[in-house]
């Protein structure tokens, strides 16, 4: 990419990771580099301290606080691409997932159910409207998308300072859930093949895109879960079992 791309925004798509503390820096430095080898778009990095070996990646450093998916909340509202696509630290990308950005000319935001759907109780929110994962987000920064990222910022603060419900922190997810539907904005929910927990009991019809899950074998576990075709059901601790050996 022309050097200066990312201050005059020549860019309309890009993937960013999200790092806060040396581990975690490092460990969404080497995501997004697996990424970017399938992936030919910016890569951009927000890290709380400037990675050993950025490589082709664009670093965005910031000052971390206590809390840190409040952080990552407050660096998705500077995405400086259209398009965005965010991954997860521990997110393995095991192919071309450009497809995603295809989403966004119909919708302004897509994620994958958490696996376990709902676990929290939140009184404004209908059982039905499901909890989804924000471990990867593809979404536009247009106006109603940044309201709404900014609307996410400030209910998980107040949840952090007063919880609103049992459960709601500390995790991010319940105050996500919360501000989707109360938004209302234009949502796709992604299949399980973009946000695969091979940990966890898991249901398939395609190839799995992207792993959500530490690993050193990203390669052997898209190999195994993509062995065969079709609707296809996993079992965490079956699964362990056959892949470790």
């Amino acid at each position: 990419m022309p050097e200066g791309w990312f201050e005059e925004g020549f860019v309309t798509r890009g993937i960013v990771f999200f790092g806060s503390g040396k581990k975690y820096v490092e460990q969404a430095v080497a995501a997004a580099k697996r990424s970017a080898k399938w992936n030919d778009v910016p890569h951009l990095v927000y890290c709380s301290e400037v990675p050993a070996d950025p490589g082709p990646l664009q670093i965005k450093t910031f000052s971390p606080t206590q809390h840190t998916w409040l952080d990552r909340i407050a660096c998705l509202i500077t995405a400086p691409f259209e398009h965005v696509i965010y991954l997860d630290a521990d997110c393995g990308v095991v192919t071309n997932i450009m497809e995603l950005f295809d989403i966004l000319d119909e919708y302004e935001i897509a994620a994958a159910h958490a696996p376990g759907y709902r676990r929290y109780d939140d009184p404004d929110v209908p059982d039905a409207f499901y909890e989804l994962n924000c471990g990867v987000l593809v979404f536009r920064t247009s106006p109603i998308i940044l309201d709404l990222l900014k609307s996410w910022h400030a209910c998980y603060r107040q949840w952090l300072r007063m919880p609103a419900f049992a459960g709601c922190v500390p995790s991010d997810q319940p105050s996500f859930r919360h501000v989707l539907w109360t938004c209302k904005v234009p949502l796709y929910v992604l299949g399980p093949e973009y946000n695969w927990r091979p940990w966890m009991n898991s249901f398939l019809c395609e190839k799995v895109k992207i792993i959500h899950a530490y690993s050193d074998d990203y390669e052997g576990l898209a190999q195994q879960a993509n062995s065969t075709e079709g609707a296809r059901i996993f079992l965490p601790l079956n699964r362990a079992r056959e892949f470790l050996g």
